[in-house]
């Protein structure tokens, strides 16, 4: 039973970082935003 209890807070320990980094990314990171350019072909109506 302790090998489960260690493993379990392995896996909690390392989605806990990766948890926080993300969060950390997506509240601080802003990226610089850019027009996009695409024509459209022609659209038939029938």
């Amino acid at each position: 039973m302790p090998s489960l209890f260690r493993l379990i807070f392995v896996l909690g320990i390392i989605f806990g970082g990766i948890y926080g980094i993300f969060y950390i990314l997506g509240t601080t990171y802003e990226p610089e935003p850019r027009t996009m350019e695409k024509s459209l072909r022609p659209i038939k109506l029938r």
